[in-house]
């Protein structure tokens, strides 16, 4: 075969060059190929998948991959356990969820190759052929990780789901565009390996910046992002929401991420991120008891305060007692467990939030009074003085339990405990 001396756009875990590269540093350098990845590829064996390329010095094959690797490089031991759990994630995702598998993967094995010089913990990329001249995947994974053996299961779902993304849309340059590939990769390891929870432990870095920029690739946020597809899954769409989205995004090539959520889900993005920030910080998602709890959390007693935040991130509030709270000024939008709007009821303890609709948006809170006039589905249409959660949006109070399905309020299921702090990679 014959590589493009170009290869297309790279995916890396935890890799501070490309970080740097996304917020307008040195360009990323991929690592050069094995020289395996440059020899030419016989056709697949009848009735079987061939090998794309040549051997390396070692090899596992099964199903759908070939975990190889230089002498030296890793042990059997941890291509077994990366094939296992490659396996495990293929069967999950592709074969039961519905995602479209890897270019190349229906004739060939996935390449999946243990460098222990990577940089960081992972990388996913594509080379371009004469073949798959718009590139077929290449996982590259570090073994050094490979004795701690949930982050090494996870790391290899989460290197896969950026095989299966690149299937659906080509990697763009710039700062809008990696966030989402992470966040999803994150998710797609729970929805790959669901009994492994590593990729929970990803949720400080939303958690330690709930404020910054949705797309923020500051201090790996753009991991701890994973929560807005729990969201999306577990309170507006059921399974399958978050491949809706990247099935969306291959019609939508080239438009930012926040409108393709938008598109896919029906749903403006203020809206959208503003119903996950209260939910993240109401902790009423399946696995919120393993989820860290947003580092700032500032006391609201009712007195006018005011603020600015970032697009599409959330500044974290905490009730001192039961009261309505107002977002008198500013381009943003209140949520809690049971809301959106411009004006919610809390009780005492309640977490809420404030998102903004652009970066530095500011904002005052002051607490209100009255009734909002929305109907309240617990006192039969009276639109009187109890709680009713919904806001400035049309919403009614749902029963705790209910979906959040397109603009009704959120999921609420309780309160759970801190998770210990925890990070990927």
């Amino acid at each position: 075969m014959a590589p493009s001396a170009a290869i297309v756009a790279g995916m890396d875990c935890l890799t501070d060059d490309l970080i740097s590269a996304a917020n307008g540093g040195p360009p990323f350098t991929l690592p050069e190929p094995p020289p395996a990845l440059y020899e030419a590829a016989a056709p697949p064996p009848p009735g079987a998948k061939g090998l794309y390329g040549g051997r390396m010095d070692n090899h596992v094959d099964s199903a759908n991959f070939t975990v190889a690797w230089a002498d030296g490089d890793a042990t059997t031991s941890a291509a077994d356990d990366a094939s296992e759990a490659l396996e495990a994630a293929w069967t999950a995702l592709v074969e039961e969820q519905g995602w479209a598998p890897p270019v190349s993967s229906d004739d060939y094995f996935v390449w999946v190759i243990l460098d222990p010089t990577l940089s960081g913990t992972g990388l996913t990329y594509e080379l371009a052929t004469d073949d798959y001249p718009d590139g077929y995947p290449v996982i590259l994974l570090n073994p050094t990780y490979a004795s701690n053996a949930r982050f090494w299961k996870s790391l290899a779902a989460h290197e896969l789901n950026h095989a299966l993304q690149y299937a659906r849309r080509e990697y763009l340059t710039g700062r809008e565009e990696p966030w989402y590939w992470e966040a999803s990769a994150e998710w797609g390891a729970e929805l790959a390996l669901p009994d492994v929870d590593m990729y929970a432990t990803s949720s400080v870095y939303y958690a330690d910046a709930t404020e910054a920029r949705y797309s923020s690739m500051e201090g790996y946020h753009q991991y701890g992002m994973f929560p807005l597809n729990a969201f999306v899954e577990e309170t507006m769409t059921g399974d399958g929401g978050m491949l809706a989205v990247w099935e969306r995004s291959e019609a939508l090539s080239g438009e930012r991420w926040d409108a393709v959520l938008a598109d896919a889900l029906g749903v403006d993005a203020l809206t959208l991120f503003a119903g996950f920030s209260g939910a993240y910080a109401a902790e009423t998602l399946r696995e919120s008891s393993k989820y860290e709890r947003p580092a700032e959390i500032v006391a609201f007693d009712g007195a006018e305060r005011m603020g600015q935040v970032n697009y599409l991130g959330s500044d974290v509030f905490v009730a001192s007692r039961g009261m309505w709270v107002d977002l008198s000024e500013g381009d943003a939008l209140l949520a809690n467990a049971d809301g959106v709007g411009a004006r919610l009821w809390v009780d005492a303890g309640d977490h809420f939030t404030v998102t903004g609709a652009e970066d530095g948006a500011p904002y005052t809170l002051m607490e209100g009074e009255g009734d909002t006039g929305l109907v309240d589905e617990d006192d039969g249409g009276g639109g009187g003085g109890g709680k009713s959660g919904g806001g400035t949006c049309g919403l009614t109070r749902p029963s705790h339990g209910a979906g959040w399905l397109g603009l009704i309020g959120l999921l609420a299921l309780g309160r759970r405990r801190r998770s210990p702090r925890g990070r990927l990679g």
